[in-house]
């Protein structure tokens, strides 16, 4: 555990770890979505004719996912 704590790797901060991912992704020609994009459409869907149904849909497939992992 000693030598872990000395090594010269630098720690980054969790904004710095994810500009690292936005930089490499990018690169490779990938689109990045701002960080809080998801705060856009968040919820847009309630109230629509398909919501309860995609919860619905959403709920079997955990239950189905958890059952198999047992």
């Amino acid at each position: 555990m000693k030598a872990l704590e000395n090594s010269a790797l630098p720690t980054l901060s969790q904004d710095e770890r994810y500009a690292a991912m936005v930089e490499k992704l990018k690169k490779l020609g990938v689109r990045v979505a701002p960080r809080t994009a998801w705060k856009q459409s968040f919820g847009s869907m309630e109230g629509s004719e398909h919501f309860d149904e995609a919860v619905r849909l959403g709920a079997e497939w955990r239950e189905q996912v958890n059952r198999d992992d047992s």
